[in-house]
């Protein structure tokens, strides 16, 4: 069984009626406890492809499953479901909601749910001590550094007990010390808990802490 399985998949864009393809055919196969790093210079297409694989747009053509569902045959309804139950997103700029505490910020993707009020706090309190984060509760995003903001990001990315965790450029707002304790984070969750991780970026230092590395150049991806 795989986590995502992509054939053939295609996505162009179309400015004026003039088509600027952007992905050419991508076959990718990542199978479950997995830590995958695609490494592109920018422009190359890798935010298209994470963006695609993590159902926030649709390819052109192709076939994509997610833990065997077919999810282009998928209503828009279906898939912001399966997205919220099945994938957890991190993003070098955090996204996180100035005015919520910390422990606020990670409950969101569970309140989408309509999960239980302590349930809620249950998991968004264990979810924060995983991440070494279990004594800032009540603080706000302005009262955190860089690389805490980051791990509350990736407590909110794992609450819902996803089962793929995407990771876009989640370094690229860090200096080197933070970055290197973000990525030890990511094999931590990988190793301890079987957690299927894809990672988008550019940096060839990052991409070399994962167990298998992947070029998307000029659309293709080798």
């Amino acid at each position: 069984m795989s986590v995502v399985k992509l054939e053939t998949v295609f996505k162009s864009y179309f400015i004026d009626n003039v088509e600027y393809p952007i992905l050419k055919g991508i076959d990718l196969v990542v199978h479950p406890g997995e830590m995958l790093a695609i490494v592109g210079e920018s422009g190359s297409g890798k935010s298209t492809l994470m963006n695609i694989i993590g159902l926030l747009d649709h390819a052109s053509s192709g076939k994509y499953y997610l833990n065997d569902h077919d999810v282009f045959s998928f209503s828009e309804r279906e898939l912001a479901k399966l997205r919220n139950e099945m994938i957890g997103f991190v993003f070098q700029s955090f996204y996180l909601l100035p005015r919520m505490t910390e422990e606020q910020n990670v409950s969101l993707p569970l309140l989408y749910r309509n999960a239980h009020p302590d349930e809620i706090k249950e998991r968004a309190r264990k979810v924060l001590e995983k991440v070494g984060l279990k004594n800032f509760l009540n603080r706000k995003p302005n009262q955190l550094s860089g690389g805490q903001q980051q791990r509350v990001a990736i407590a909110r990315a794992l609450v819902g007990d996803p089962h793929l965790l995407l990771a876009d450029e989640p370094t690229g707002a860090l200096d080197a010390k933070t970055s290197e304790d973000i990525m030890n984070l990511f094999l931590e969750l990988n190793q301890r808990d079987k957690t299927t991780v894809i990672l988008i970026t550019h940096e060839e230092k990052v991409a070399r802490k994962c167990s298998r590395v992947l070029y998307l150049e000029e659309g293709f991806l080798k």
